[in-house]
C-alpha cells in the first residue's frame, strides 16, 4: 500500500509493464496480465510479431496494425504471405519442361524437354517451321528432332529439302532413257522399238504377226521377228505357202497342191518319182539276169537259159544245150 495513511491500495499495472500499447489486467494486488495488440506477445507484449522470422527465404518482415500484424518483402523470385514460393511455384515451365530458380529475372530457368523450346518451353518443335518447299510438320515425340515432316510435290529428306528426281524410280521400262523435265515431270526416250509413255508397249504388242504366227522382240529394227505356223512365210506371216510355187515337179512335170504343204506330180512321159526325178527304165522288168533288148517303138527280154516268159519269170520245162 502508499498514501500517507497506507490508504492507496498497491497496483500492479501502474508501471505500464505491457509494452507495445498492451493492455494490463490487474489480478489481484499483486499480480497483472497483459493483453497485447498488433501481433505482439509474451508477457510483457515484448515479442514482436516478426521475432519468430515468420518470413521466409531470406524475406525482411515488418510489423503492421492488421492481421497477421506483419508484412514480408520478399527477395527476387519468391512470392506468398510468407515468401514461402519460389519462382518454379507457379509452375511456368510448360511441356514437362524443369523448373529451376535463378538469380537473374524471371528468377527461374526452364530445361526443356522432347525438342520444345522457348523461355517457359511453350515453343514445339514445329515452331520454327523446319520443314522445306511447303512440307507439313507434325510433333512426333521422338528422338533426336522431336518433329516429323510430311513433304509433298515428291521432295524428300528430313526437312523435305530433297528436290525431286522424276527419273529416280526409272519409269522409263525395257532399258528406256529418263529425262527429267523440271521437278515432277519426265519423258522416256525408248529403244529397241518400245513405245508408250513408260516404253512398256512391246514390238510385238501390236500382233505383228498374222495367222498365229509367234512374236519376239529383237535388237535390230523392226525390233520385231515372226515365226511362222506351218504354212505360212512372209515377214508377218501373211503369205499362205503354194507348194507348188517352188516348182517341185521336175522335168516339166505338173504340180497340183493338195491342201497345206501336200502337192502331188504329173510326170511327162519318160519320167516318174515323187518329183518326177527318175528316168522310165522301160528294160526294168526283165529278171533272173534277162537282158532288155529296147528300140524305139519296143522292148523285148532275152532270157537266160532255163528261162522263159516276157519278163524271163519263169524256168523253162525244157532247154536245149548247143
Amino acid at each position: 500500500y502508499t498514501g500517507d495513511k497506507c490508504e492507496i491500495k498497491p497496483d500492479p499495472c501502474a508501471s505500464k509493464p505491457c509494452a507495445n500499447e498492451g493492455e494490463c489486467i490487474r489480478i489481484g494486488y499483486y499480480n497483472y496480465k497483459c493483453k497485447c495488440v498488433n501481433g505482439y506477445t509474451g508477457d510483457q507484449c515484448t515479442e514482436s510479431p516478426c521475432s519468430k522470422y515468420p518470413c521466409k527465404n531470406q524475406g525482411t518482415c515488418t510489423a503492421t496494425n492488421s492481421k497477421p500484424f506483419y508484412s514480408c518483402v520478399c527477395k527476387n523470385g519468391y512470392t506468398g504471405d510468407q515468401c514461402q514460393n519460389d519462382a518454379c511455384y507457379s509452375r511456368p515451365c510448360q511441356n514437362k519442361g524443369v523448373c529451376s530458380v535463378s538469380a537473374t529475372d524471371p528468377y527461374y530457368k526452364c530445361s526443356c524437354k522432347n525438342g520444345y523450346t522457348g523461355s517457359i518451353c511453350d515453343k514445339d518443335p514445329c515452331y520454327s517451321a523446319p520443314c522445306e518447299n511447303s512440307g507439313k510438320c507434325i510433333v512426333s515425340g521422338v528422338s533426336p528432332y522431336f518433329y516429323k515432316c510430311i513433304c509433298v510435290n515428291g521432295f524428300t529428306g528430313r526437312r523435305c529439302q530433297i528436290k525431286p528426281n522424276p527419273c529416280a524410280s526409272k519409269p522409263c521400262q525395257n532399258e528406256g532413257e529418263c529425262l527429267p523435265l523440271g521437278y515432277r515431270g519426265y519423258k522416256c526416250k525408248c529403244n529397241n522399238g518400245y513405245t508408250g509413255e513408260n516404253c512398256e508397249i512391246s514390238p510385238c504388242s501390236r500382233k505383228p504377226c498374222q495367222n498365229g504366227g509367234f512374236c519376239s522382240s529383237i535388237n535390230c529394227k523392226p525390233f520385231y521377228k515372226c515365226t511362222c505356223k506351218r504354212g505360212y512365210t512372209g515377214y508377218n506371216c501373211e503369205k499362205k505357202i503354194n507348194p507348188c510355187d517352188a516348182r517341185p515337179c521336175l522335168h516339166g512335170g505338173f504340180c497340183q497342191c493338195l491342201g497345206g504343204l501336200m502337192f502331188k506330180c504329173r510326170c511327162r512321159d519318160g519320167w516318174t518319182g515323187n518329183r518326177c526325178q527318175k528316168r522310165v527304165d522301160k528294160c526294168g522288168g526283165c529278171f533272173n539276169g534277162g537282158r532288155c533288148l529296147c528300140n524305139k517303138y519296143k522292148w523285148s527280154c532275152r532270157c537266160q537259159k532255163g528261162f522263159t516268159g516276157g519278163h524271163c519269170q519263169r524256168k523253162a520245162k525244157y532247154y536245149y544245150k548247143r
